[in-house]
């Protein structure tokens, strides 16, 4: 094999090196996205949730006030 292809060869695994850095880094950044985007649906469904309770709590309220 002439050295020139050894050359090629280093050259590809530099490059297919630096390609799978790339890649890694986007794996990191989409997996941080998730991680957000789940504690956001979390924020929402405990949201969701107070409300849902401040609803029960001021009808509850109304009642009492209705029966006074």
């Amino acid at each position: 094999m002439p050295i020139s292809e050894f050359k090629e060869v280093g050259e590809e695994l530099e490059r297919l090196r630096q390609e799978i850095g790339e890649l890694r880094l986007d794996l990191q950044v989409v997996a941080k996205a998730a991680g957000v985007e789940a504690q956001l649906d979390a924020a929402r469904s405990e949201r969701q949730l107070h409300k849902a309770e401040t609803q029960t709590a001021i009808k509850r309220l109304d009642e009492r006030l209705g029966s006074l």
